[in-house]
């Protein structure tokens, strides 16, 4: 079965939070960094899912997939399978990765049409800024200890990035082990990185997904391997269906 970023970021870490509703006042520099990471998320939320087409490409152990998402297609049709390896793909891949993506409605949302497309791990109380430029503000967050696997948190280093040009809007987002660990008895996570970025689609248009890197190395009561490195990029942005 062909890896995905996501399940597999999914075993580790939930990295889904929901939408956060705030108020106008602005009393302290942790309401302030709070604010700006709403408003920074509301850039990425602000796209239209309905209207972006988009060129997704899995790089992992099991090969180099390329797939093309369009909203503007009925549901059902949406994904279509390009290339594998640079090659035409063959029916049974086609097969199984329409399977695969059964159900999947691209970034903007699930089957009911919820919005998905928050994507991190990041306690909004919690940030502490690093530093500060002309163009960007860079975070130091800990990871919401309720979405982790247990005994995680105190072994990663996660930072966040917020650019300043054109509004606040969120760079990247990244998680990594800072050295092997043993989460819980019989388990040692030898390396864990997690890296999500973001652009615009165009000079004035939505923030959008750009990559979600994933490495992880667990050793498992003597017997269970996973050692995986997954790069899933989003390139190509279209607005369709208009």
């Amino acid at each position: 079965m062909r890896p995905s970023t996501c399940l597999l970021a999914t075993v580790v870490l939930a990295i889904m939070f929901p939408a956060l509703a705030y108020g106008q006042s602005v009393v302290a520099p942790d309401e302030q960094y709070r604010r700006l990471l709403l408003d920074a998320v509301a850039a990425l939320e602000a796209a239209d899912w309905k209207h972006w087409a988009y060129t997704e490409t899995d790089i992992g152990s099991d090969g180099v997939f390329v797939g093309r998402f369009d909203p503007s297609l009925p549901e059902g049709q949406r994904w279509s399978l390009l290339s594998v390896n640079n090659r035409n793909p063959t029916p049974d891949e086609t097969e199984e990765y329409l399977d695969d993506k059964s159900g999947d409605n691209g970034w903007g949302g699930d089957d009911d049409g919820e919005s998905d497309t928050i994507v991190g791990m990041v306690e909004p109380d919690g940030l502490e800024l690093i530093e500060e430029t002309g163009d960007h503000y860079l975070f130091r967050f800990v990871p919401d200890e309720e979405e982790l696997e247990e005994g995680f948190t105190e072994y990663l280093d996660a930072t966040l990035r917020i650019s300043k040009a054109g509004g606040p809007w969120l760079e990247y987002i990244d998680i990594h082990s800072n050295g092997m660990f043993s989460p819980q008895f019989g388990v040692r996570v030898r390396d864990f990185t997690m890296r999500m970025t973001f652009e615009r689609a165009m000079a004035s248009g939505p923030v959008v997904p750009r990559s979600v890197e994933v490495r992880i190395s667990i050793r498992a009561f003597l017997v269970i391997n996973l050692d995986e490195y997954i790069v899933t990029s989003y390139t190509d942005y279209e607005r369709v269906g208009e």
